[in-house]
């Protein structure tokens, strides 16, 4: 069992995320997300605790053969989707101002 700061298990949103992944069901690895948002878990641990170990694991299916390159991209897309997520929360009611210099 793998447990983060405070005594949490992590095993079983790790295991829900990876499933929802797998299934390529972007509503069910939300809901995965939104329940730990709802149980006042730090932005920072479900990425380091969930959404990271679980990418880590499908690089390792993808590695192995285990799925294809389809079902690992979307994956990461999904995956991308929830870390915009967390930023949402982490950035709602701050304002950042971005420049971007011309490469060259």
């Amino acid at each position: 069992m793998a447990r983060g700061r405070k005594g949490v298990d992590w095993d079983p949103f790790k295991k829900d995320y990876l499933k929802a992944l797998l299934a390529g069901d972007r509503a069910a690895a939300g809901e995965v997300v939104e329940s730990l948002l709802a149980g006042s878990m730090a932005l920072p641990a479900i990425y380091l605790n969930v959404l990271s170990p679980v990418m880590v694991q499908i690089g390792e299916l993808w590695g192995r053969g285990a799925i294809n390159v389809a079902q690992e991209k979307l994956a990461t897309q999904i995956t991308l989707g929830q870390m915009a997520k967390l930023l949402g929360f982490l950035c709602r009611g701050r304002r950042a101002l971005y420049r971007c210099q011309n490469g060259g």
